[in-house]
């Protein structure tokens, strides 16, 4: 169940035989929850299926035996020890090898800095919710990497696999890059007034074509999702249920 074990004290519920469709296993799932449990929130849920993103899995059945995996997306937060994302687009001239990231780690040791290739970057809005679930999976102490800059890579390359998340979503000093920093407010607003005085490069991210042809992602897997996001979507979602 993921962080949705909260809602099940007792450990996952029973909600009968198999055979029955997805949607209608989610909502049994849902009509489980103990009375005083926390109220389970599918629709800040990303669901898989047997480790399969559902968003490609419209009018999938469940049977006897599937595992169906739900993790709450949970959303900044309050207070000075609260941690929030910043985003920010790097210029081929800044794109580092390992000698900016390592400066930039040491001057802001408290943010959690991630360089990513920015062909692997859909969007701002894209980098924000990939961080957001490796923030998601830090405060369940679910990372996939000892170091929460590095569950933020793997995330994004989807794979398990650092040195191929580096191969695939590791900045390049060639190509123009993406800064994904975590951490509290203040230092945050100081690592963006530092890149603010770097060079900034396309404001264009990576295209939606070269990112469907990396993961696979068919028309079909957009047309199932059915948002304005889809693509979006899909990739965050295979990024959170990434285990």
């Amino acid at each position: 169940m993921g962080a949705a074990r909260k809602s099940f004290p007792g450990g996952p519920p029973d909600i009968g035989g198999g055979g029955i469709p997805l949607d209608e296993a989610l909502a049994r799932i849902r009509g489980a929850v103990p009375a005083g449990a926390p109220r389970l929130d599918l629709e800040n849920s990303l669901v898989a299926l047997n480790g399969a993103d559902s968003s490609a899995l419209r009018g999938a059945t469940v049977a006897d035996g599937d595992t169906i995996t739900i993790i709450p997306i949970v959303h900044g937060g309050q207070g000075p020890r609260a941690r929030g994302v910043l985003v920010a687009r790097l210029g081929r001239a800044a794109s580092p090898g390992e000698g900016l990231v390592d400066s930039l780690r040491a001057e802001f040791p408290r943010l959690a800095i991630q360089v990513v290739r920015r062909r692997m970057v859909l969007g701002e809005s894209h980098a924000r919710r990939v961080a957001e679930v490796s923030l998601a999976a830090s405060r369940r102490g679910a990372l996939l990497s000892n170091r929460l800059e590095t569950d933020m890579l793997l995330r994004f390359a989807n794979t398990l696999q650092i040195s191929q998340a580096i191969r695939l979503a590791g900045a390049r000093k060639t190509e123009d890059a993406v800064i994904v920093a975590a951490g509290t407010a203040r230092g945050l607003e100081g690592l963006r007034e530092r890149a603010g005085a770097m060079p900034r490069g396309s404001a264009r991210y990576g295209s939606e074509a070269s990112l469907r042809a990396e993961f696979g992602i068919t028309a079909a897997h957009l047309r199932a999702v059915g948002s304005a996001r889809a693509l979006e979507d899909i990739l965050v979602e295979r990024a959170a249920v990434l285990l």
